[in-house]
């Protein structure tokens, strides 16, 4: 199954600053037969393995805050980059970074394996 939500932006802990708008995330839990460590497999089939991969796609994000004041003229921008932390686990991933925009487009995607998924996804 997937999910498919835009999300509000929140401040990082302990970090002050204008923080505004969403980002839309889209989660997937896919088995990966790459990932999978099992020396006595059974068969090879995976529609009926329990997945062992979090796949996150990173779509688009609207009306961030503007980061960067225009000192001329225009209405300022941002730099914005996502970053994601996978709860219970050290891992984090961050995305390219987009230049002079408060509302960009990624369309990238992360693969983690995971035993085990965490909880809420």
């Amino acid at each position: 199954s997937s999910v498919r939500k835009w999300y509000p932006l929140e401040p990082v802990d302990g970090k002050k600053g204008d923080v505004s708008g969403h980002v839309e995330l889209f989660a997937q839990w896919v088995y990966n037969p790459v990932t999978a460590f099992d020396p006595f497999p059974s068969d090879d089939a995976h529609p009926d393995k329990e997945p062992n991969e979090l796949r996150i796609g990173l779509g688009r994000a609207r009306n961030l805050a503007v980061m960067d004041k225009a000192v001329l003229y225009g209405k300022g921008s941002s730099d914005p980059r996502a970053t994601f932390k996978v709860p219970g686990t050290a891992i984090s991933l961050k995305s390219s970074t987009q230049t002079k925009t408060t509302d960009p487009t990624w369309k990238e995607t992360f693969e983690v394996a995971l035993p085990k998924g965490p909880e809420g996804i």
